[in-house]
């Protein structure tokens, strides 16, 4: 049922690829530090939403890339996380993400984005580098950071410690949400000896800050 929704999701997308998206250039982006949890520096673009929950030019974007499949807007963010690990890692060796879910999905947005910001950037992705070793429940549908937590524990492993091994590693992820995923993946490079860890996200919801605990 979930493959037939995400199919039916992606056709519909292709109908709106004519809905102007939000306008937005490096400089309209107010880039924020992420907490840091095992990683030694951390960025996003912005926030995902406002207080009273809209979302920003930012969250649109993201919301359109992820959700709709559109290229248009994943080539915009591209550019946008691009620029920022220009400006803020430029010194990095390996770009490495977030293993995909076991789920079927026919569009995997954050991929489109390695790939992308691997090609503005000259940094090398490295796709085999982590692996998920069970099922686990999506981030999203748990509301306290123990859960969320408690989620990911154990879940990533290596499957290339050699290829981190002294180097400086860059983490992209879509979303920093409670920290609770990137804290475990970089607990994972750090023990396969990556020297330095830095993280880029598109954006940052407030949960860190004002979710349960």
């Amino acid at each position: 049922m979930k493959t037939i929704k995400s199919i039916q999701s992606f056709i519909s997308s292709l109908f709106r690829e004519e809905e102007k998206l939000p306008e937005l250039s490096y400089q309209d982006c107010s880039v924020l530090p992420l907490h840091r949890s095992g990683f030694d520096s951390g960025f996003c673009l912005g926030d995902y939403s406002y207080m009273d929950s809209e979302k920003t030019s930012l969250g649109k974007l993201i919301y359109r890339f992820k959700y709709e499949a559109n290229q248009q807007a994943g080539n915009i963010l591209a550019d946008l996380a691009s620029e920022l690990i220009k400006e803020r890692f430029s010194t990095a060796e390996i770009l490495v993400t977030v293993p995909p879910s076991f789920r079927p999905r026919v569009f995997q947005p954050l991929s489109f984005l390695a790939e992308k910001v691997s090609s503005k950037t000259g940094l090398k992705w490295q796709k085999e580098i982590l692996a998920r070793t069970r099922l686990s429940k999506p981030q999203k549908e748990l509301r306290s950071k123990s859960e969320k937590r408690q989620n990911v524990s154990g879940l990533f492993k290596l499957k290339n410690a050699g290829a981190i091994k002294g180097k400086k590693v860059l983490l992209l992820d879509d979303i920093y949400d409670s920290g609770a995923t990137l804290s475990e993946i970089c607990s994972v490079l750090k023990q396969g000896g990556a020297y330095n860890i830095g993280v880029v996200t598109l954006a940052k919801t407030g949960f860190d800050q004002y979710g349960l605990p």
